[in-house]
């Protein structure tokens, strides 16, 4: 089965109003979809390809960490922690079901 996964990353308020009044960083609200298709994520191998697949997609929502100035890195580095906090609970859910497949599979 295939499943996929949304990352939704925002840039919090917060975040922004700690930023120099220089830094062009505005909010982003972005969906990533997460494929497992070819994987069997009830597997070690396929689990750490998934979580690869999903690290993956958080850099192509926040950005790469190699910036021209502090507040764009502070922005991106913010940015990647919460699109990956959101992420961890929506993979281990994927992962769960995937499991929970396997043994009823296991079981027939």
């Amino acid at each position: 089965m295939t499943r996929i996964v949304v990352l939704s990353s925002a840039l919090l308020a917060s975040v922004l109003l700690a930023l120099p009044a220089t830094a062009q960083v505005h909010p982003v609200d972005q969906h990533v979809s997460v494929s497992t298709a070819g994987l069997d994520v009830a597997s070690d191998a396929g689990r750490t390809a998934f979580l690869a697949r999903v690290d993956q997609a958080v850099t192509r929502a926040c950005g790469s960490l190699h910036t021209r100035s502090t507040s764009e890195l502070q922005a991106n580095l913010a940015c990647a922690r919460q699109a990956r906090d959101q992420a961890q609970g929506q993979a281990q859910s994927v992962i769960a079901e995937a499991e929970s497949h396997r043994k009823v599979a296991m079981t027939k």
